[in-house]
């Protein structure tokens, strides 16, 4: 049963409120020794709903912004949109919201009928 599953029916809150006060039941040696480890605190507190759980995955950055994909999504703009889009130095730029990577392309290799590079 996951959580999605426990809350689902649960129009009234009861589940939730269950929940909150197993979790409130935990002391803080729980959290932060040794004595308890994190799968058997979780099955302690929630061996009613037979939780499973699941072998750990390593989390890595996985930004797969590039310029080639800047360049496809600037590919939809007129030539007078990119005109636009175009700096003071001449150069058209684009930031990746996610990474923070930075890119800046000549206005003549972007936007609709350019050569792509």
């Amino acid at each position: 049963m996951t959580v999605d599953d426990l809350l689902a029916d649960d129009e009234e809150g009861e589940n939730w409120n269950r929940a909150n006060i197993l979790l409130d039941s935990v002391e803080q040696l729980e959290l932060i020794g040794p004595t308890v480890p994190p799968n058997d605190l979780l099955v302690r507190l929630f061996h009613e709903e037979r939780p499973r759980v699941f072998d750990t995955q390593p989390v890595t950055f996985g930004c797969t912004c590039s310029e080639d994909r800047v360049r496809q999504s600037l590919s939809i703009y007129s030539a007078r949109d990119i005109e636009k889009m175009t700096t003071d130095k001449g150069l058209v730029t684009a930031d990746c919201q996610f990474c923070g990577a930075h890119y800046e392309m000549d206005p003549k290799s972007v936007g609709q009928g350019s050569d792509g590079g």
